[in-house]
């Protein structure tokens, strides 16, 4: 437990002086939610009665927490690279000590993440939460852990640090515009539905935007968290099927 505690102040600390993940974790949903916030005005979504903004607000969040997941891992990846986890051997410290104290890091990032732009949603653009605020934290506890366990998942197949950060790139690109992040996924043509409908983020938008605003939903509920949990589920069996601490 000591080792545990020690890891996770460690990696709080290197978190915090780490300006460039600061940035792109904190920071960069913030600016986003600016972004379009200015430009998405007035009705449009939903038969008119929501705005833009709000069908484009939870879809951020969800995105927020894809990122934080798919790039949180890389510092991990690159320990391993570096030969740092071999030594860990002739320590004190256990590799798990050090594994699950990043995971709760990262876990605890996201719920930081969803304050900062539920807050800027709400005082900033005026968002109102059509439903109780635990709601939205199961939601977003659910998402960080699917995607921190599809991150790890993804760099027990990286080779070298420039390996792991472009299958993350490819994942990332590939579904901020394939889950109906900024536009609905009825919009896309019938070839790609197939996609769309394993996507982990389309059914994390989709139960972030009936959670917030109240957004009439492709899915049910039911079917939102039944995949999400599945996805959990099947990452972290194959994470730890190939999972290499060197």
């Amino acid at each position: 437990m000591k080792g545990f505690k020690r890891m996770f102040i460690a990696n709080f600390k290197e978190f915090i002086r780490d300006r460039a993940g600061l940035f792109w974790l904190l920071a960069f949903p913030v600016v986003f939610i600016g972004l379009f916030g200015l430009l998405f005005t007035g009705g449009g979504q939903g038969g008119e009665a929501f705005s833009d903004f709000e069908f484009v607000f939870p879809g951020i969040m969800a995105m927020a927490l894809m990122q934080l997941g798919l790039f949180g891992a890389m510092n991990f990846l690159s320990l391993r690279e570096n030969k740092v986890i071999r030594s860990l051997s002739v320590t004190p410290l256990s590799k798990m000590a050090l594994l699950s104290s990043e995971i709760l890091l990262k876990i605890l990032i996201g719920f930081a993440q969803a304050s900062i732009i539920l807050t800027i949603g709400i005082f900033g653009f005026g968002i109102e939460v059509t439903n109780p605020l635990y709601l939205v934290y199961f939601f977003v506890l659910i998402g960080a852990m699917v995607f921190v366990s599809l991150g790890y998942m993804l760099i027990t197949f990286a080779t070298s640090i420039e390996s792991g950060s472009g299958i993350a790139q490819v994942a990332q690109i590939s579904m901020m515009f394939l889950a109906g992040i900024f536009f609905p996924v009825d919009m896309l043509p019938d070839i790609i539905q197939p996609v769309v409908r394993v996507i982990p983020l389309t059914y994390l938008a989709d139960g972030f935007r009936q959670v917030i605003v109240g957004f009439p939903g492709d899915h049910t509920m039911a079917v939102n968290l039944s995949f999400l949990v599945g996805w959990l589920v099947i990452t972290s069996i194959v994470t730890m099927k190939f999972w290499r601490w060197e």
